[in-house]
């Protein structure tokens, strides 16, 4: 209508750029759940369960621990745990459970691994 031939090219490649700089965020989270990461909202939390872990009556150490996130805001994990023979084990992974489950976390596995230390 004006002869501005060179403004639809513009207008699109401004379109375009304003969409793809949009679903960077997204992109970010979708490839975070994708590769498994580690969730950013449990970085500060999780050492302080793991030493509430360690402090439990029969657990020596945490060992291989992995959390994920599921879908937004629902965490997995799963964490090995180094214990003493005569531990009871349904006591170290019931309050094992409960610890992590007071920070997000869903789901998670539980595996003992016995010792004599």
């Amino acid at each position: 209508m004006f002869g501005w031939m060179r403004a639809d090219p513009i207008c699109s490649m401004f379109i375009a750029l304003t969409i793809g700089l949009s679903t960077l965020s997204l992109i970010k989270e979708s490839v975070m759940v994708l590769m498994q990461r580690q969730p950013v909202a449990l970085d500060r939390l999780l050492p302080s369960c793991y030493q509430k872990v360690t402090g439990l009556a029969g657990v020596y150490s945490v060992q291989e621990p992995h959390f994920w996130t599921l879908c937004t805001d629902a965490y997995v994990g799963v964490i090995k745990l180094e214990v003493s023979k005569n531990v009871d084990p349904k006591y170290v992974v019931q309050h094992t459970r409960m610890i992590f489950e007071a920070i997000g976390v869903r789901q998670i596995n539980i595996q003992l691994d016995y010792t004599a230390m």
